[in-house]
């Protein structure tokens, strides 16, 4: 589920900010290489067979990042935030252990316990973020999840609640008689004990605010243009809620269907049109609030990548290692950052690309230098962080 987290003060350094939190969930596991190519790496070619991108001198409207990596043509969008050293790529990065199951893998990632095999925690490291931060509004109404359901992420976080689509959340009925029936659901069900009183309240007050915020009449700025469908839309919708000043803390913001076991289509397939909506979204939500004064980081990612060598039906089977993307003015960007392990197959986990940055390490930094974490051991438990400057 999207979440989102709204800031309550604005500067750098440790403790000083509180950005929002904008976690995208690529859901099936999308393929990392096809996306940051590391047309580069001598192996590379060989390795992807029919499903490799040529680099940018092939002219197919790849972008170079570095001489290494470069930006499949699909993916183009993204250099807008990366030439301004807002858009950073985590590469060969994920869990430190290999699952092949989208179910265990998604719960390792959102729980932030991938070495646990019986998965004892039930809620989300966000949810315990939540819990050890101050509320920057009444506490309410803290995360939102643009999605059906609450997401592992957000299990158990105080004032979280999922909204499918924001713009049409609204308090059924007729409005003559609104006011009352709204009372009578909240003398009923506001006193009772969690997790039914809290969710009874956060609901409530969730169509209050809501129903002060402009979604029909919104216009993005800076020329920003959010392609349709539920992404795009979600992205749009937590820019207007942000931009109407909200007291939400993070939002999770769901995109399914990466698991392309066959045809793929990494360049003009479903993958490629896929990609495309990603770029574009992430694209529009970064020109909507340039220079807005809205602290937020954007961390995307995905519960594993996709096995180097495509299969026989021209797609790709589950993998290990993968790439993150992060995004907004508290982003060290403008890089792909990387511990390269190469795409030999000596060089391969299983015939997999290696893991070599562990996922935590980078949501432990984003943590505690960008959303005011007072202590980010409690959210990672018995993981020891390697701080890699992913932040400014």
């Amino acid at each position: 589920m999207p979440r989102i987290a709204f800031s309550a003060a604005r500067g750098s350094g440790a403790g000083a900010q509180r950005d929002v939190l904008i976690n995208v969930f690529l859901r099936g596991g999308m393929d990392g290489l096809s996306a940051v190519v590391p047309y580069g790496d001598p192996d590379y070619a060989s390795s992807r067979g029919p499903l490799a991108i040529p680099g940018p001198s092939s002219g197919n409207g790849s972008v170079d990042l570095d001489g290494t990596f470069c930006l499949s043509p699909s993916a183009a969008p993204l250099h807008t935030p990366y030439a301004d050293g807002r858009l950073l790529v985590v590469h060969a990065a994920g869990a430190p252990i290999h699952t092949l199951s989208h179910f265990a893998g998604m719960r390792r990632w959102e729980t932030a316990t991938p070495l646990s095999n019986s998965l004892p925690l039930s809620e989300g490291w966000v949810s315990r973020h939540l819990s050890t931060v101050s509320p920057l509004g009444s506490g309410t109404v803290r995360a939102l999840s643009v999605s059906a359901l609450l997401p592992w992420t957000l299990t158990g976080a105080p004032g979280a609640i999922p909204i499918v689509v924001p713009q049409t959340y609204a308090f059924p009925g007729e409005i003559s008689t609104a006011l009352e029936r709204r009372q009578v659901l909240a003398d009923m069900y506001s006193p009772q004990p969690a997790p039914m009183g809290p969710a009874a309240t956060s609901a409530l007050d969730a169509l209050d605010q809501l129903g002060g915020v402009q979604f029909s009449s919104y216009t993005p700025s800076n020329g920003a243009v959010y392609p349709g469908g539920p992404f795009g839309g979600g992205l749009r919708s937590v820019a207007t809620m942000l931009k109407a000043g909200l007291d939400l803390e993070c939002c999770v913001v769901d995109f399914d269907g990466w698991d392309h076991h066959v045809q793929m289509g990494p360049l003009s397939g479903t993958y490629a049109s896929m990609l495309d909506t990603f770029a574009r979204a992430l694209e529009a939500f970064y020109l909507d609030l340039k220079n807005s004064g809205i602290g937020y980081t954007l961390v995307a990612h995905s519960e594993f990548g996709r096995r180097v060598a495509p299969n026989l039906s021209d797609g790709c089977d589950h993998g290990f290692g993968n790439a993150m993307y992060l995004m907004g003015d508290g982003v060290d960007g403008g890089r792909v950052l990387t511990q390269w392990p190469g795409l030999a197959p000596t060089n391969l986990n299983q015939g997999d690309l290696d893991v070599t940055i562990d996922y935590r390490d980078v949501l432990f930094e984003v943590a505690e230098r960008r959303l005011g974490s007072p202590d980010a051991s409690v959210l990672f438990p018995g993981h020891t962080p390697t701080l890699l400057g992913v932040t400014i």
